[in-house]
């Protein structure tokens, strides 16, 4: 998902849900599951998360309510304390938001 913008003019966020390590900007073809809504510093921040298309692994993933609601709690957590020892940077939790087919 390449040249992919948000209305605030910063590349959209894609989270790669894998079991093997990724590089950062690496390109992977993946299938979008859903939105993690975010507020920050500067406004609203979504998150798109992702599968690898060709891991089978991940084949009967197909949206949100695949995943295990503790790994949803996870990535949640991750988003929220991230930023924590930046100064005058904050992250807030707001949807987790299903993508339709």
């Amino acid at each position: 998902m390449p040249q992919i913008w948000y209305h605030d003019d910063d590349p959209l966020d894609i989270m790669v849900l894998s079991y093997e390590p990724l590089e950062v900007g690496c390109i992977v073809k993946v299938r979008p599951i859903g939105v993690l809504i975010l507020e920050d510093e500067e406004g609203e921040d979504p998150k798109i998360l992702s599968v690898p298309i060709r891991d089978p692994r991940f084949d009967g993933i197909k949206d949100l309510t695949d995943i295990h609601p503790h790994k949803l709690v996870e990535i949640r957590e991750f988003f929220e304390v991230y930023k924590k020892l930046e100064p005058k940077k904050w992250v807030k939790f707001k949807i987790f938001i299903k993508i339709l087919s």
